[in-house]
């Protein structure tokens, strides 16, 4: 793997410099390297942002395959958060997971409607416009992105995700049950 100031650079969009995502960085790192799994959990984005340089990887193209291992990713770091919350220790290290856990279900959204995420803006991004999503999920996405740092966004986002994986599983059950 190469040293992190030897890798390359892009800029990151303007259309995804949005707080709390991208705060003091206006660039991300090349992981083209890496595979999948790996690279969402350096930079979740990472798919999305290329797309508009060209990306020649498109994991929004085969849902089936890279949305189930976003929801367990979150699965995995839901513990991590559940504890930090319950000992009331929330620090910088827990709002990063926080602010990585809310961009990993964006990502399930978008991905999970075949589109990669275009914005982070989630007023204009048009996410009601998803066929599979949880009921009210902009008002709902949209507290928990300015409150991230409260229990109660954490209880919210676990909700979500609960909602969009059951959303998820019912329609993949219903496109299967129409191929046939």
């Amino acid at each position: 793997m190469p040293e992190k100031d030897q890798q390359k650079r892009y800029d990151i969009p303007a259309s995804f410099r949005y707080d709390p995502f991208f705060k003091n960085r206006r660039t991300f790192l090349d992981y083209s390297h890496l595979n999948i799994s790996e690279t969402i959990d350096h930079e979740p984005f990472y798919y999305d942002m290329l797309v508009l340089q060209s990306q020649h990887v498109k994991p929004w193209e085969s849902p089936n395959e890279f949305v189930p291992l976003i929801f367990e990713k979150w699965k995995q770091r839901v513990p991590e958060i559940n504890n930090a919350f319950a000992i009331r220790k929330i620090n910088a290290e827990t709002n990063e997971l926080m602010i990585h856990c809310i961009s990993l279900f964006i990502i399930s959204l978008y991905w999970s409607n075949k589109s990669p995420v275009k914005s982070l803006n989630i007023v204009d991004a048009n996410i009601q416009k998803n066929k599979i999503k949880p009921i009210n999920v902009g008002e709902r996405l949209l507290f928990i992105i300015k409150n991230y740092t409260k229990f109660h966004s954490f209880s919210q986002l676990k909700q979500l995700f609960i909602e969009h994986e059951k959303a998820f599983y019912k329609q993949a059950a219903i496109d299967k049950l129409k191929k046939r």
